[in-house]
């Protein structure tokens, strides 16, 4: 903000918690963005924050921050917008929820697991930008043994199609139906086209930490969720115990 009182337009987006403020330029040069009535598609746009600002149709302003912690169920979906109807990972929020809270990355609607969601737009930005993205971990439970081929190439590196996929680590459990599949920067729905093109079956795809995060620290039950402070939830990620599948 300068000395008269305005900001970007952008700054304003993210500090209300609609994008990264990277994110809240594509929504502006979209034309998704309405300020008193009119849309504005051009960056450079300044704002006071005392003009009324849409986002697709709704009025926006400055939401205090929060940072959640879910543990998504299988059968819910990344998506505030599904045209088929289906669940949505924000309705297990409850009261807690409000338009401002966006999910940080994603799990497909039949992973389940460690979810993060905020409001925060460039605490958001940091965690999934390349320089700065965390680990992850996810549990693969297979419906029958997984064989050591399989993980020695995930790790190694491996052609799907087109697609490059390389793991970080691949590991089998005691029991070889279950792997650990650790990810610094995981491309869409990789750990099933990897399974997938050894045609294994994944019951189950569970992610277990991010960073230092891990789900069992957190004692939550499928569904459940925890409110934490920008600090807190820092430490957790950052901080954090050992995962078990770090380097």
């Amino acid at each position: 903000m300068n000395n008269t009182g305005e900001m970007r337009l952008q700054k304003f987006l993210s500090s209300c918690g609609v994008a990264s403020r990277r994110g809240a330029e594509d929504l502006i040069v979209s034309g998704r963005i309405k300020v008193n009535g009119v849309v504005v598609d051009t960056l450079g746009a300044k704002v006071t924050g005392n003009e009324i600002i849409e986002f697709d149709g709704k009025r926006l302003s400055v939401y205090a921050k929060k940072y959640i912690v879910i543990n998504k169920p299988e059968g819910y979906l990344c998506t505030r917008k599904d045209t088929h109807g289906r669940k949505d990972v924000f309705e297990l929020l409850g009261d807690m929820d409000d338009p401002s809270i966006f999910h940080v990355g994603r799990l497909d609607m039949d992973s389940c697991g460690l979810l993060i969601l905020t409001n925060d737009g460039d605490f958001a930005n940091t965690l999934i930008h390349p320089s700065t993205s965390i680990n992850k971990g996810y549990l693969v439970e297979c419906d029958i043994p997984v064989s050591i081929r399989l993980t020695n190439a995930f790790a190694s590196g491996l052609e799907v199609g087109d697609v490059h996929y390389k793991a970080l680590r691949c590991e089998l459990m005691e029991d070889e139906s279950f792997v650990l599949v650790e990810l610094k920067e995981g491309k869409k729905r990789e750990i099933r086209e990897v399974f997938k093109s050894f045609s294994y079956r994944i019951l189950k795809l569970e992610r277990i930490f991010i960073g230092g995060m891990e789900l069992k620290s957190l004692h939550l039950k499928s569904g459940e969720f925890k409110l934490f402070s920008k600090e807190e939830i820092t430490k957790l990620i950052y901080n954090g115990g050992q995962n078990g599948c770090s380097s």
